[in-house]
């Protein structure tokens, strides 16, 4: 049981940080759209679950193509810092 237990913490933990830095990659990328007076093409309400879903595919592509992004930044802090936070809270 201990072990089973063990599992379900740590895929809930690791779920959480997923989307948390999911969420900061789209927020950051809003702000920035935002500044820089981009347009935006799709309601926030659609693009917070389109790219919750799918920002280490849109990181990979802004490195690989762009280059470093404020909004990979943010994504990538964000793993280490809702790990610690959420292992904290845990014990």
């Amino acid at each position: 049981m201990s072990l089973l237990r063990g599992f379900i913490k740590n895929l809930q933990i690791t779920v959480i940080v997923y989307v948390i830095a999911g969420v900061a990659y789209w927020t950051t990328a809003q702000i920035l759209m935002r500044y820089t007076g981009k347009e935006i093409v799709f309601s926030p309400i659609i693009s917070i679950f389109l790219v919750v879903t799918g920002w280490p595919m849109m990181v990979y592509a802004d490195l690989r193509w762009i280059g470093i992004m404020p909004q990979d930044i943010a994504a990538v802090c964000a793993i280490p810092v809702s790990i610690l936070f959420l292992k904290i809270k845990a014990s």
